[in-house]
């Protein structure tokens, strides 16, 4: 998690350090190459739908949603350490009320 302390962290970098932190989050390895997180979510999914009451609020976020909240994080964290950042670049989009998080741009399944 050290790379949301780095003020210097690319964007691959950061949704990287993001990913590998929600598959510890909902008990994945990611240091086993099986265990990716598209993977992990599915595997949630089919363990979750053979319940008698599935709760799909417990899924992991899609590969997408997470890696803009990991930016959205890191430019949180930035913010707090002092260094500036373009948010447009850190997962923030502008509206007519101002900014807005931009949650997902390709769709959630096929």
């Amino acid at each position: 998690m050290k790379i949301f302390f780095n003020s210097e962290a690319t964007i691959d970098q950061v949704a990287k350090a993001g990913e590998t932190f929600l598959i510890h989050l909902y008990g994945g390895n990611p240091r086993n190459s099986a265990c990716v997180f598209n993977h992990l979510r599915y595997t949630l999914f089919t363990q979750s739908v053979t319940k008698t009451r599935p709760t799909l609020a417990r899924l992991p976020p899609t590969v997408d949603a997470a890696r803009f909240h990991a930016l959205r994080s890191y430019l949180q964290i930035q913010k707090w350490l002092g260094h500036e950042k373009n948010p447009l670049e850190w997962g923030w989009v502008p509206t007519r009320f101002g900014l807005s998080p931009r949650k997902m741009e390709r769709d959630a399944a096929p």
